[in-house]
């Protein structure tokens, strides 16, 4: 299983490593001590503070850290919001944690323990929510989330395998009782694959059809960011977007209206399909004005002027 090095580091730089204490995170944080990045790494832990447990599994990393002298940083979550959607809230704050952090520390990136089964498991999810190309794609090795250049270089091990090399190594991790939870989707949709074994659904497989669609979105966003630099104009306080796009495919000029909106709003999470559909719907019947996602369309000739509201 390690014969060969999964990490892409330059040793010169300085790497931060969310560790959760799961067996996924703390598998990640022994294999890079085994492949010689013990001196450029520094362990990130955020403590959501929700069950009794928290503090003393955050001493207890604290405490795996000082015995194998890796430097150690640590926040705690001072009164969560127990809201319904409680895991989106918890990852948010997390990665406000990573991104000052990472500003503060001068991090090159934060590397996290996402694996195969986690592949699977969002792609599920996502079906389940009628996600198009973009949402199926596996997640990709190196990506920007919050503003936090995050690296996963795990994406091509088991959970299960990632577990065997902890107890070859008699390491023991911290098993999250939340991850039984059956009120959180991911946890419903993990507990689904031993049924989808049996019907004949194999992890390896859908996770290979992943990063087959991972492949197909990149080319395709590859094709979208050069005709942008054609039908997308930036300046200063607004973005104009030229009718030209209804030259091209659906999905072609939903992607360019998303970059447009991007580059008004610098919100990097675009409002959902059916929305920006209603919105080329309106530039095509020539609406004057309407607004969508943050900004304000108005019709201008040949083309629309992006503001943000």
């Amino acid at each position: 299983m390690l014969k060969e090095n999964p990490f892409q580091l330059d040793i010169r730089r300085k790497y931060a490593v969310a560790i959760s204490g799961g067996s996924d995170s703390l598998a990640m944080l022994l294999m890079l001590i085994d492949f010689g990045f013990k001196e450029c790494i520094t362990v990130l832990h955020y403590n959501h503070n929700l069950r009794n447990e928290s503090e003393k599994e955050a001493d207890w990393i604290r405490k795996w850290c000082e015995n194998h002298g890796i430097r150690f940083l640590s926040e705690k979550w001072v009164n969560p919001k127990l809201e319904a959607n409680i895991q989106q809230e918890a990852r948010q704050a997390r990665y406000a944690f990573f991104k000052q952090e990472s500003e503060r520390e001068n991090f090159d990136a934060v590397l996290v323990g996402h694996t195969k089964d986690d592949v699977v498991e969002t792609m599920l999810m996502r079906l389940g929510r009628g996600s198009g190309l973009s949402g199926l794609s596996a997640m990709q090795k190196e990506s920007n989330v919050f503003g936090v250049k995050i690296v996963r270089p795990l994406l091509d091990f088991s959970r299960e395998e990632l577990q065997t090399y902890l107890d070859n190594k008699n390491q023991e991790y911290i098993s999250d009782p939340s991850n039984e939870n059956k009120q959180f989707f991911r946890i419903r949709v993990r507990n689904l694959k031993p049924a989808l074994k049996e019907a004949g659904l194999n992890y390896e497989h859908i996770a290979a059809s992943a990063h087959a669609l991972r492949r197909s979105d990149d080319a395709l966003n590859f094709f979208v960011d050069s005709l942008a630099n054609q039908l997308i104009e930036e300046n200063e306080s607004s973005v104009q977007l030229s009718s030209d796009i209804f030259m091209y495919p659906e999905e072609v000029q939903l992607r360019l209206l998303a970059k447009a909106l991007f580059a008004v709003t610098d919100d990097g999470l675009a409002p959902r399909t059916s929305k920006r559909q209603q919105a080329l719907f309106s530039m095509q019947e020539s609406v004057k004005k309407f607004t969508l996602g943050g900004a304000i369309f108005k019709r201008i000739n040949n083309a629309y002027l992006l503001e943000k509201e």
